[in-house]
């Protein structure tokens, strides 16, 4: 079985949002299996 998780995000390009861009992005990058 394939699993198909993806995500779009738009942020405006603000300092603000780098913090929860990162946060975004680490947990999704989390579920993945770099093996």
């Amino acid at each position: 079985m394939q699993v198909n998780n993806k995500f779009t995000m738009n942020l405006l390009a603000k300092s603000a949002n780098e913090s929860f861009a990162r946060a975004c992005i680490a947990s999704f990058a989390a579920q993945l299996d770099p093996t």
